[in-house]
C-alpha cells in the first residue's frame, strides 16, 4: 500500500545518506594514498558485482522479469506489487526472459554502462584534485543541475516543480555553501589544493552524476513512461553496469600504466605508512569497496522509489553532515584576533546546516504535495474526467 512504499522509500534513501556519507569520508583518503583512479574503480566494480551475484544466487533482492511493463514510479506513491517483487526469486524462466531483455537493449545499456564508469572514474580522480571543501561547494549545486537537465534534456516544464520545491532546494544549496565557507581549516578540507583544472573537473563530475542518476531512473521505469524504460529492477541494473565497469575499468587500468606500477612497485601502492601499516590499510581498501557496492545498490533502488531531485537534496543533506563532524569546542570559541567579532567558525557551520535540514524538510513536503497533485491528475485521466 502507499503508506508501506512511503516507509520503504524513507529506509532506502536514509540508507542511501548513511553509506554515501560513508563512502565519501573514506574514498577521500583511499585516494589520497592510491593515487590510482582506475584500480579504486575497479576495486568497486569487483565487489559490487560479487555482492550482487551472491543476492541473486541467494535468492535476495531479486526481481521476477515477468514485470517488465509494469508501473514502477519514480514518486512515493509506488504500487504494491513493486514492493513484492523485490524478494521474489527469480525462477530459471524468468532469468531466461531477463538476459533476453538485457541483449535486447544493449543499445541503451552499453552508453549508459559507460556512463555509469566515467562517473565513477571521475568522481574519485576529482576528490584528489580538489580539497573536501571545494568538493562539497561543487556538490551541492546538484540539485539544481538536476532540474537544469531535467528541463534542458528531457524537455521538462519548469512549471512542473512547485514553487515550494525551488525554495526548498535553493535553501539547501545556499546552506550547504554557507557551511562550506565558515568551516574550520581542518587536515580533511586542506589535504589536496584547488585549481582551475580541478574545479573544471569536478564541476564536470558532478554533472556526470546528475546525468547518470536522471538516466538510471528512466531505465528503471517501463517503457509505457518513457521510450527508453527498460523497466528494469535496481539489483539487475547494478549488476549488469558493474559487470561493464569491472571490464572497462581493469582494461583501463593497465593501459594507463598503474597495474603495471603497483606490479613493479612489489605492491608499495598498499603498503601503508608509517602511520597506517599494511594490513589495516588492506582492511580500510576493502571496508571501502565493500560499502560502495552497497551503496550503488541503495542509490539506485532510492532513486527509483524518490527521484532524481530527492538524491541531490539527500547529498546536501550528507555535505553538512561531514562538517560538522569535524566541529569541536574550539571551533565554537569567538576568535582572539578580534576579526571575528562573534562565534567561531563553528557557529557559521551550525548556522548553514540548520539551513540546509530545513531545506530538506520543507523539500519532503513541497515533494509530497507535488506528487498527490500528479497523483490525483493521473485518477482524473484515468477516469476520463
Amino acid at each position: 500500500m502507499a503508506g508501506n512504499s512511503v516507509t520503504l522509500s524513507s529506509l532506502w534513501i536514509s540508507f542511501y545518506f548513511i553509506l554515501n556519507l560513508f563512502v565519501t569520508l573514506t574514498s577521500k583518503h583511499v585516494q589520497s594514498h592510491m593515487q590510482s583512479a582506475w584500480l579504486l574503480a575497479a576495486s568497486h566494480a569487483v565487489f559490487t558485482f560479487i555482492v550482487t551475484s551472491l543476492l541473486s544466487w541467494c535468492g535476495v533482492y531479486t526481481s521476477d522479469s515477468s514485470g517488465f511493463g509494469r508501473g514502477e514510479g519514480i514518486g512515493i506513491g509506488r504500487e504494491k506489487q513493486d514492493d513484492k517483487d523485490d524478494n521474489h526469486p527469480d525462477p530459471p524462466e524468468s532469468r531466461r526472459k531477463l538476459y533476453a531483455h538485457l541483449l535486447n537493449n544493449l543499445h541503451i545499456l552499453g552508453p549508459f554502462s559507460l556512463l555509469y564508469t566515467i562517473n565513477i572514474v571521475v568522481s574519485n580522480w576529482t576528490l584528489g584534485l580538489v580539497s573536501l571543501t571545494m568538493h562539497q561547494t561543487i556538490r551541492a549545486i546538484v540539485p539544481a543541475l538536476t532540474v537544469i537537465l531535467s528541463i534542458t534534456a528531457l524537455g521538462r516544464c519548469w512549471r512542473e516543480y512547485s514553487s515550494g520545491v525551488y525554495g526548498a532546494i535553493t535553501l539547501t544549496i545556499c546552506g550547504v555553501i554557507l557551511a562550506v565557507n565558515a568551516a574550520p581549516v581542518t587536515s580533511n578540507n586542506t589535504s589536496s589544493g584547488t585549481n582551475a583544472c580541478g574545479f573544471a573537473w569536478t564541476v564536470f563530475g558532478a554533472t556526470l552524476a546528475v546525468a547518470k542518476t536522471i538516466a538510471s531512473n528512466h531505465l528503471q521505469q517501463p517503457s509505457r513512461r518513457n521510450s527508453w524504460g527498460l523497466g528494469l529492477s535496481s539489483s539487475v541494473l547494478v549488476r549488469y553496469c558493474s559487470l561493464c565497469s569491472m571490464i572497462i575499468t581493469i582494461v583501463m587500468g593497465s593501459w594507463t600504466g598503474e597495474t603495471r606500477a603497483l606490479v613493479s612497485t612489489k605492491g608499495s601502492i598498499l603498503s601503508g605508512n608509517r602511520n597506517q601499516p599494511r594490513e589495516l590499510w588492506l582492511w580500510f581498501w576493502l571496508l571501502n569497496a565493500l560499502a560502495t557496492s552497497f551503496l550503488n545498490i541503495a542509490s539506485f533502488e532510492a532513486n527509483k522509489r524518490c527521484g532524481p531531485l530527492s538524491m541531490g537534496v539527500a547529498s546536501n543533506l550528507k555535505q553538512v553532515v561531514i562538517l560538522l563532524f569535524d566541529l569541536s569546542p574550539a571551533t565554537m570559541q569567538p576568535q582572539s584576533d578580534g576579526s571575528g567579532g562573534g562565534a567561531g567558525p563553528g557557529g557559521g557551520v551550525i548556522l548553514g546546516s540548520l539551513m540546509t535540514m530545513v531545506g530538506g524538510i520543507c523539500y519532503a513536503f513541497a515533494k509530497a504535495e507535488m506528487d498527490r497533485r500528479r497523483t490525483r491528475r493521473q485518477h482524473l485521466t484515468e477516469n476520463g474526467g
